[in-house]
C-alpha cells in the first residue's frame, strides 16, 4: 500500500529580508521510499543576480486549517516536522531536489501518517 502526501501550495509567497519562502512541490511515496520534494526559486522573489545560500528548511503539517506560515509548536512536537539541508549558489528557477528524509524531526516524513499535507519551505540566509 503506497502513501501519499498531497501539498497544498500558498497561493502567496513573501519575501523577507533575511528570509525568503519558496514554491515547493511534493512527489508520491510509498511506504518503503524516502520523502524527496523539488524546489524552485521564483525569479520575482530573487532580488539581484547573485546566487542565494543559506539554510533551506522545510516545514510539514497535517493541520487541516489553511495556514499562511507553518511553524514549529513547540507544546505538540509531532504537529510540524521539519527537515532542513545547507545550500549554495542556488540561482532563480533552478531546482534542487531535497530528500526530507536525510535530516528530519521529530521524525523521518516518510514515517508521518498518509493522509494531506501543508508544505512550507523557507530559505535562512542568515541562520537566524
Amino acid at each position: 500500500m503506497s502513501k501519499k502526501f498531497n501539498a497544498i501550495f500558498f497561493s502567496s509567497l513573501l519575501v523577507f529580508s533575511l528570509l525568503a519562502i519558496f514554491q515547493v512541490n511534493a512527489v508520491a511515496i510509498s511506504a518503503a521510499e524516502t520523502v524527496h520534494f523539488k524546489v524552485r526559486v521564483d525569479a520575482s522573489l530573487v532580488q539581484s543576480d547573485a546566487p542565494l545560500a543559506g539554510r533551506l528548511l522545510i516545514f510539514m503539517t497535517n493541520n487541516p486549517k489553511s495556514l499562511d506560515n507553518i511553524e514549529p509548536d513547540f507544546t505538540n512536537p509531532d504537529a510540524v516536522y521539519i527537515s532542513g539541508i545547507e545550500i549554495n549558489n542556488l540561482e532563480a528557477n533552478k531546482i534542487i531536489e531535497v530528500d526530507a528524509d536525510l535530516l528530519a524531526f521529530p521524525k523521518k516524513f516518510s514515517e508521518a501518517p498518509a493522509g494531506e499535507y501543508q508544505i512550507m519551505a523557507l530559505l535562512d540566509q542568515d541562520h537566524s
